[in-house]
C-alpha cells in the first residue's frame, strides 16, 4: 500500500525531516520548503499591493469599501504567517551552518591546514 504524506504547514515538513540522519538531507528538506514559502511570500506581497491599489481607486471614488477591508486585514495576518515561517526556517539552518564549518575547521586542523 503506499501512502502520501500530506503536511499542513511548513512546520509538519520541518518535523518530519528533523529525524532524518544527516545534515544535509535535514538542511535539504528546510531549504525546499524555505524556497516554497519565499515564492509564497512574494505572491502575498504582489497580492497585497493590488489590493490595496484597489482601495485606493474605491476611497477615490467616494465607494463604500467597507467590506473590502477586512479582507486586506486578513491578506496581512496572512502574510505576516509567512514572514514568520520564512525567519523560522531560516533560523532552522543557522545552527546546521554552523555546525558545518565547525566540522570543516576541525578537519583543517587534523590535516594541518589550520585557518
Amino acid at each position: 500500500m503506499n501512502v502520501r504524506q500530506v503536511w499542513t504547514s511548513s512546520a509538519d515538513v520541518v518535523d518530519e525531516f528533523a529525524s532524518c540522519s544527516g545534515d544535509i538531507m535535514h538542511r535539504e528538506a528546510i531549504m525546499a520548503e524555505l524556497s516554497r514559502v519565499e515564492r509564497e511570500v512574494v505572491q502575498g506581497e504582489r497580492q497585497l499591493a493590488e489590493q490595496e491599489a484597489l482601495l485606493v481607486d474605491l476611497r477615490r471614488q467616494n465607494f463604500d469599501w467597507t467590506k473590502a477591508r477586512p479582507v486586506l486585514e486578513m491578506m496581512h495576518k496572512n502574510q505576516l504567517r509567512r514572514d514568520q515561517d520564512r525567519q523560522r526556517l531560516l533560523s532552522l539552518l543557522q545552527p546546521l551552518d554552523t555546525a558545518a564549518l565547525r566540522k570543516k575547521h576541525r578537519s583543517n586542523d587534523l590535516d594541518g591546514a589550520g585557518p
